[in-house]
């Protein structure tokens, strides 16, 4: 009987581990299951896609079947510009500086979606199962007993538990979440200027949060991210768009140009979220259902990328006869705890650093960013961070492996 892995949560995270196990262990059976019916799915997110993520979707044929539709266009982020509302102070980052051609990537959530879903149709071990739930998960000797929502059960060796930041099935693996509210919510939209983007990605720190923008396709359009206390949120929401414009521009600045045309889609809250323990009996836990960022830096998605990268290392490393076994799993554990550690202190520690107008808090940043600009070398760490590459020994010798084999 082939061994059978069951993912629950078909969306990013679930659907590029689908595919990448086909890939890896193509005598595995896979079960994908998504709560939407088919072709509900929609994600309105911009993302930032890290250089390393590039890469690894890339290396799975993913990035190829995303760049070759017109409307699946791409842009690269080939500039970083990081600057202080608060007073003069301000660093740029650049891919030549690295020795690449791009730092990461913009593109939209659901254009990732749509290519992820069109390669699944051709994973012939992969079995897709839409508009059904995870009622109940036993455990027993060989793995997870689950009963499912129209009545069927399935048997997995490796329950992968991939269906989001409120993850039912999650909780019905006792699974708790360590959380901590940011008292702040983002707003995304879209913002058009006068001037060409030229590539440059452009993050700007405000007392009450970060402002984002991320270089669009269309040479003048970037996607915005706006956090800012609820009050100032609501305030912003009911803001005729003209004066809403106004005010962005006036906290921004005319570094981008002028802000000719906006749009915005909607906010959210701003939360930290990390499970407790991320792997159990035969099962682990991996993206938004595992760990929930600010948007400060764009790392959510492409943290929950590298969890899929490690978990295929080590599995590859371990064999599918030991699939779901304690000594696999506290190993894939051990691998993602560095980077957890890095990225999670790296983006709270920002959201704390920046978030507040505390004069001495605010000199130390200036003199930071100014520093970053007048030496090259202190801006080497940002970038590789910024690239998906400052993740932690362990994590990186994880997934380079995949990554380059």
């Amino acid at each position: 009987m082939k061994p059978h892995i069951v993912i629950v949560g078909a969306g990013l995270v679930g659907a590029l581990a689908a595919k990448a196990l086909h890939d890896a262990m193509p005598s595995a059976a896979i079960t994908l299951l998504d709560a939407a019916p088919e072709g509900a799915r929609q994600d309105p997110r911009t993302l930032a896609l890290a250089l390393r993520s590039q890469q690894y979707l890339a290396q799975l044929g993913i990035w190829q079947a995303l760049a070759q539709e017109p409307k699946h266009a791409v842009t690269p982020i080939q500039h970083i510009h990081i600057s202080d509302a608060t007073g003069p102070g301000s660093a740029p980052l650049h891919a030549v500086n690295e020795g690449v051609d791009a730092l990461g990537y913009v593109v939209q959530a659901q254009q990732v979606q749509d290519a992820l879903d069109h390669v699944l149709q051709h994973c012939s071990t992969v079995q897709k199962r839409n508009g059904v739930e995870v009622t109940r998960v036993q455990a027993n000797a060989s793995g997870n007993r689950l009963e499912l929502s129209d009545g069927s059960q399935l048997q997995a060796n490796l329950l992968l538990v991939t269906d989001g930041s409120m993850s039912s099935t999650r909780a019905l693996l006792g699974v708790q979440m360590r959380q901590f509210d940011y008292a702040q919510h983002a707003l995304a939209g879209f913002i058009e200027t006068d001037r060409p983007h030229q590539f440059t990605a452009y993050e700007r720190f405000t007392e009450q949060g970060p402002m984002a923008l991320l270089p669009c396709s269309g040479h003048k359009r970037f996607a915005l991210v706006w956090c800012a206390e609820p009050n100032e949120m609501a305030r912003l929401k009911a803001l005729p768009e003209v004066v809403f414009r106004h005010h962005a521009q006036h906290l921004f600045g005319n570094r981008a140009g002028y802000f000719t045309h906006s749009e915005r889609l909607g906010t959210f809250p701003l939360h930290f979220a990390y499970a407790e323990r991320f792997v159990g009996h035969h099962f682990a836990v991996l993206g938004n259902a595992c760990h929930t960022l600010h948007p400060v830096a764009g790392q959510g998605y492409n943290l929950g990328i590298r969890d899929v990268i490690a978990l295929v290392n080590t599995i590859r490393t371990y064999g599918l006869g030991d699939l779901g076994s304690v000594a696999q799993l506290l190993a894939y554990a051990q691998a993602r705890r560095a980077d957890y550690q890095t990225i999670t202190q790296f983006t709270d520690g920002l959201v704390h650093l920046f978030s507040n107008n505390i004069k001495p808090l605010s000199f130390a940043r200036r003199c930071g960013l100014k520093a970053l600009r007048i030496i090259p070398s202190l801006a080497n760490p940002v970038a590789q961070k910024a690239m998906g590459f400052g993740a932690g020994k362990s994590a990186e010798k994880s997934a380079e492996s995949s990554i380059w084999r």
